[in-house]
């Protein structure tokens, strides 16, 4: 499920209408079938406001939304209210949260978040949430607490690529990953494995992705979007150009890097 305009696709990094422009060029040549998250998030609330009504416009399948980056909520809640505000713009459209504390400072309980959406009611369109953080303890908080108020048909969509197995023997069985787009042949086949319970072999599939991912950001060193866009440009065929400012110029992965990249994959194939 693609979540267009959002930390890869460089949506705050954009103005209001240029993102308006790429969701309605997703929405354009989307295949039949495709769901599409649109992140409006991360601008001023009336930008975001705009945006939200924009998207439900244009029919897509859900948004998504980051907390004001400037003033940013202390507790849960003041991100209820602003998600209140961001329902009420887009009152037919899904709404899910992106919880992002490595990018953001915010790190709020999600499990929290959760269960005030659940039992107050208060962001009549709240779906779910976007999970981009390595606490498993809380992720797992989350999971029970979608257990416990299933009526609701909470999603919450792990955001850590390297995560991906032990979030879901946890019981979160849905994600959203950078590399899914580069490298999607470990992704399924982890998922493969662990359907057929061949843990030992979804082991290996994780253990592949996460040291390509330690490969190319050197263990978290360099900076994500420019490094995963020169990795895109490396091993597929989409040629993605250089990010914006302020981030970092175009970045290219050595070819003896990506040689290292492919044995990898290949061993884990097997």
């Amino acid at each position: 499920m693609p979540a267009v305009n959002g930390t890869s696709g460089e949506g705050c990094a954009q103005n209001l209408e240029e993102r308006k422009a790429v969701a309605e060029a997703w929405m354009q040549c989307r295949p039949a079938g495709q769901t599409i998250v649109v992140q409006v998030g991360g601008g001023p609330l009336p930008d975001v406001l705009a945006l939200a009504k924009h998207a439900e416009s244009l029919k897509v399948d859900g948004i998504m939304c980051l907390h004001d980056l400037f003033f940013r909520p202390a507790n849960v809640e003041q991100l209820v209210q602003y998600l209140a505000l961001v329902s009420a713009a887009a009152p037919n459209t899904p709404l899910f949260y992106y919880h992002l504390p490595g990018f953001t400072g915010v790190n709020l309980s999600m499990s929290s978040l959760l269960e005030k959406c659940a039992a107050e009611g208060k962001v009549p369109t709240f779906a779910g949430l976007k999970f981009t953080s390595s606490d498993l303890q809380e992720l797992a908080k989350c999971v029970q607490v979608i257990k416990r108020y299933s009526d609701k048909n909470f999603r919450v969509f792990l955001g850590c690529d390297d995560l991906l197995l032990p979030a879901y023997t946890l019981g979160s069985i849905s994600a959203i990953g950078t590399t899914f787009n580069i490298f999607p042949e470990a992704t399924l086949r982890l998922e493969r494995m662990l359907h057929q319970g061949d843990f030992k072999k979804a082991a290996r599939a994780q253990e592949a992705l996460s040291k390509v991912v330690n490969l190319i950001t050197e263990n978290g060193l360099r900076p994500w979007v420019p490094w995963m866009k020169a990795a895109m440009r490396a091993s597929t065929a989409i040629q993605v150009g250089p990010t914006r400012n302020p981030q970092s110029s175009r970045e290219e992965i050595p070819a003896a890097v990506s040689a290292q990249i492919n044995s990898i994959l290949t061993e884990a194939m097997q």
